[in-house]
């Protein structure tokens, strides 16, 4: 029998709370040689983007998007701030972060605040209530968030209720692209009761009959492994990706099983 949704949510932020996501940041920069008293943004790149390929992925998903200076973008499941940074700081717009994880938002606003950023706020909740007022955006992004939202219906429902007419939700997020059981940890669960993996049909289907059409589909599983297997050295990034976890990972990407994968969407 599934958990209701409140004990699911209660979980993720669980596999996600440690009582030391800052500190671990900030040590991570201090032995990578940054000077944590004079942050900049770019020196964050390294540690805040929580998912496959790290900055790199978020700028190659970025890239395909049409952000007007001023735009009014929402990054869902922000973590620790790294796209809501990059979506102000190197696109000029006016960026909202909401996360699941109390300790995720805190750490995204101190961050910040740290390294000077402007134009960028931080609320604390769900993926499918989000805490804004409809149409109140021009862009949205979800970046390996899918993959602990059991009620994806929702979640894209929630998505085009706060994305103005023609605004667009960009996605990447770790999908099924194969048969084949999956080992746990994941980097996103510690057991399978809040790993909710889909394919991209799914995440198409879903998105369309929450009124959103798509544009723009690449899978990107070669770029993911290579992200992996640099963690597999030394590097700040490390910090935040136990052993066990990182091996699963690669294990389902090399073996055709997961694969991470963007897609875009326009609303109605």
């Amino acid at each position: 029998m599934r958990e209701p949704a409140d004990v699911i949510e209660t979980d993720v932020a669980a596999n996600y709370t440690s009582g030391g996501t800052l500190a671990r940041v900030l040590a991570a920069l201090r032995a990578d040689g940054v000077d944590t008293g004079a942050l900049r943004p770019e020196d964050l790149k390294p540690v805040d983007s929580l998912h496959l390929g790290g900055w790199q992925a978020t700028e190659a998903l970025l890239a395909q998007l049409d952000i007007a200076p001023g735009a009014q973008a929402l990054d869902i499941g922000c973590g620790i701030g790294g796209t809501v940074r990059a979506l102000a700081v190197q696109h000029g717009a006016e960026a909202w972060g909401v996360d699941l994880t109390p300790e995720f938002v805190a750490a995204a606003e101190t961050l910040s605040r740290m390294a000077g950023v402007t134009g960028v706020s931080f609320a604390q909740g769900s993926a499918v209530a989000l805490p804004f007022p409809a149409e109140r955006f021009d862009l949205a992004t979800l970046l390996h968030v899918g993959m602990n939202v059991p009620d994806k219906a929702a979640m894209f429902a929630e998505a085009a209720r706060v994305l103005r007419p023609g605004g667009v939700f960009a996605i990447y997020d770790v999908m099924r692209v194969g048969e084949g059981a999956l080992g746990f940890p994941m980097p996103w669960a510690g057991t399978a009761a809040i790993s909710f993996v889909e394919a991209p049909d799914v995440y198409a289907e879903l998105g369309r009959a929450a009124g959103f059409r798509e544009t723009a589909r690449r899978e990107r599983a070669a770029a993911g492994i290579v992200f992996l297997e640099a963690l597999q050295g030394r590097g700040p990034a490390r910090a935040a990706m136990p052993e066990d976890r990182l091996a699963n990972a690669l294990d389902a990407l090399r073996g055709g099983v997961l694969a991470p994968v963007e897609l875009i969407l326009r609303r109605n």
